[in-house]
């Protein structure tokens, strides 16, 4: 079975992708919340949410050309700033994806490339003149 997040509509007004993957890992953690007869349960690796949000997205629109970072498929790749508010992401020794997961958000993004074309690059969209906008 493919499990992948997502919304049923736009009346949610914070669409942001790493508040649904961060809900997704909290929301999971909740049954496992109270001792019960098995040991205390960390519920899912952040790695796997984001393989949910990204690998299992694609499967669950049928979409075997996006997802991964392969040859031949079509790459939307978020570049994080490597230092916001103090808070390094790429700190050796520390698991990137649950530094993102946990700290993560929109505002840390510093560049956006989809399709091989840079369209956001230190946090200042390229593609439209924002001068004229």
């Amino acid at each position: 079975m493919t499990v992948a997040p997502g919304t049923d509509g736009e009346g949610l007004t914070d669409r942001s992708n790493f508040r649904m993957m961060r809900l997704a890992a909290y929301l999971q953690r909740i049954p496992n919340a109270i001792p019960a007869a098995r040991p205390w349960s960390r519920g899912l690796p952040a790695r796997s949410v984001f393989e949910m949000a990204t690998v299992n997205g694609a499967k669950a629109f049928r979409r075997d050309e996006i997802g991964q970072l392969h040859p031949g498929y079509r790459a939307d790749l978020l570049l994080p700033e490597r230092e916001t508010d103090g808070m390094l992401y790429l700190w050796p020794g520390h698991d990137p994806y649950a530094m993102a997961l946990s700290e993560g958000g929109t505002d840390h993004i510093d560049m956006v490339v989809s399709r091989g074309r840079v369209s956001l690059d230190g946090g200042r969209i390229v593609t439209v003149d924002e001068a004229r906008e």
